[in-house]
């Protein structure tokens, strides 16, 4: 005998078959609106920073939030949903412990925004980073750098340089507007009016268009000790408690473990403003001392339109 249960449950999975070829049962879920979505998105950010909280300075964490009520409404148009606000979250949660110390805070967020919403975009930004960086922070692209600085002189070729370049980003990824203006936050080379900040600002900031840190946040690559925050640290806590030989030796230490990451110019950068704005006259005095001792064994090697280590510390105490 036919088993009747057996036979019933075909005829209804065949029903079933049938009828799936008339009618789509997938959901879509709606947009929220900018308040609902205001709610969800703030919940997320806060449990996002909350392990951290205590080791952020206050004055910080209330500049990052001005910064980021600026873009909110870019935000809520890159992440509408609340599928792609968890996402964020999930994404943001790890790369904050991760980053919080080195990297401009306000770029990670931006940066993790892009990846939730738009992978193929974000994918992108990685394996172009000669459009992204500002080039003055690297000679890996010599031939790149000295076109685009030339183009920089004429403003309508650097204009139109930028509007080719995003034109590509929306066809080739479907970047909206809105994922555009995120990453012109992040990456000023974007912005068609040819501002730029100084290599140097880009450095102090720790923002992502610095080549330096690009490669950090992309390549999920450790911070070197001597321009980490705990290594410039060190490096602030020897001027108050060391005499200035001791410090010479310390500061001959870091140079000398950034060599091969070719960052002591970048280090030398971070002297400089040691001894501008970070210390006591006492101390920075003190520091100037073991600046000059060590300097004697910095590199007399030239780069790419600038001055060799040796030269950039001798200017860098002239100047102090």
């Amino acid at each position: 005998m036919v088993d009747k249960e057996n036979t019933t449950e075909i005829v209804e999975k065949k029903k079933e078959e049938y009828l799936t070829r008339f009618i789509n049962r997938s959901v879509s879920i709606p947009d929220l609106d900018f308040n609902s979505w205001v709610k969800i998105f703030e919940k997320v950010f806060d449990y996002c920073f909350n392990e951290i909280r205590d080791q952020l300075e206050i004055s910080k964490m209330d500049e990052l939030k001005r910064e980021l009520f600026l873009k909110l409404e870019y935000l809520w148009k890159v992440l509408p949903t609340p599928r792609l606000i968890k996402l964020f979250g999930r994404i943001l949660k790890t790369k904050i412990k991760i980053f919080y110390k080195d990297l401009c805070i306000k770029d990670v967020v931006f940066l993790c925004a892009i990846q939730a919403a738009n992978q193929s975009l974000f994918h992108t930004i990685s394996i172009n980073k000669e459009y992204f960086i500002d080039l003055r922070t690297s000679d890996e692209y010599m031939d790149i750098k000295q076109s685009v600085l030339l183009n920089i002189m004429e403003p309508d070729k650097y204009k139109n340089r930028v509007e080719d370049f995003l034109g590509q980003l929306k066809k080739t990824t479907r970047a909206t507007e809105s994922e555009i203006n995120i990453l012109t936050s992040v990456f000023h080379t974007l912005r068609p009016d040819g501002y730029q900040s100084s290599d140097r600002e880009l450095l102090l900031n720790r923002r992502i268009s610095h080549y330096f840190y690009f490669k950090i946040f992309f390549n999920y690559s450790e911070m070197p000790h001597a321009i980490s925050i705990e290594g410039l640290q060190e490096l602030k806590e020897a001027c108050k408690n060391k005499n200035y030989e001791d410090i010479s030796e310390i500061i001959l230490e870091q140079y000398n473990s950034l060599k091969e990451a070719n960052l002591t110019k970048s280090y030398i950068i971070f002297i400089n403003t040691f001894l501008k704005r970070d210390l006591s006259v006492s101390q920075a005095e003190k520091l100037l001392f073991a600046f000059g001792r060590a300097a004697k064994s910095f590199s007399a090697i030239p780069g790419f339109f600038e001055l060799g280590d040796k030269r950039s510390a001798a200017y860098s105490i002239w100047d102090f």
